[in-house]
């Protein structure tokens, strides 16, 4: 898979630290590149900006804390919401998780099933999803990087994790400490109690301050 459509594409080779061998991504050039391929008048179109193409470093600092072992020792079955290029759910998989990748942008899951097909890794772990509805099973564990950067996410993302997840079951998501996520938060710490603990991930030489949030269902 060199292409995405009419876009070519651009491999990149990760090692993360503790993690044996190395990965494989394939992404778009630049998330610029995809606006060019959007209809700007179309329903939704703000609704639509291509941000999975980027590897942010949340998605870094999640796989990053993955690897380091301070997830759940026994995730169960989980998911990865908004999973972009993959990488989380792909670090997650190498670990030995039961876990499948979800998008709501068929290109994203394109590409993430492609990914997983370049790390030797099954492409049928990844759905496409719209947390709008309702979830497709229960899960003990859902992962996710930098999806709480717009205030009408938390009504629906709220609705969703309820439904979706297990009794006893937590998410854990990662993200910069957006003003907009206060606003996030707000409505989940109304049936989850949620910590917050701080972390780290290097990107291109530059180190960017970030945090982890847990959510467990309240009783």
């Amino acid at each position: 898979m060199s292409r995405l459509g009419e876009l070519p594409l651009r491999a990149q080779t990760l090692r993360l630290p503790g993690l044996p061998g190395a990965l494989r991504l394939l992404r778009p050039p630049s998330v610029d590149s995809l606006l060019e391929t959007l209809d700007a008048e179309a329903p939704g179109a703000e609704e639509r900006i291509p941000y999975w193409a980027e590897l942010w470093p949340s998605s870094l600092a999640l796989a990053g804390w993955l690897i380091g072992g301070r997830g759940p020792r026994r995730p169960g079955p989980a998911l990865e919401l908004g999973c972009g290029l993959g990488l989380a759910g792909l670090v997650a998989l190498r670990l030995g998780w039961d876990i499948e990748l979800a998008d709501r942008d068929p290109q994203a899951c394109a590409l993430a099933r492609g990914n997983l097909a370049q790390n030797g890794l099954d492409p049928r772990r990844v759905r496409e999803l719209d947390w709008n509805g309702p979830p497709p099973a229960r899960y003990a564990t859902l992962i996710a990087a930098d999806i709480l950067y717009e205030r009408a996410f938390a009504e629906p993302l709220a609705r969703f994790l309820a439904a979706a997840l297990l009794p006893g079951g937590r998410a854990y998501f990662v993200e910069p400490g957006r003003p907009v996520a206060e606003a996030c938060l707000a409505r989940l710490g109304a049936d989850f109690a949620i910590a917050i603990r701080p972390l780290r991930a290097r990107v291109d030489g530059r180190w960017h301050s970030l945090r982890l949030i847990a959510l467990a269902r309240r009783a």
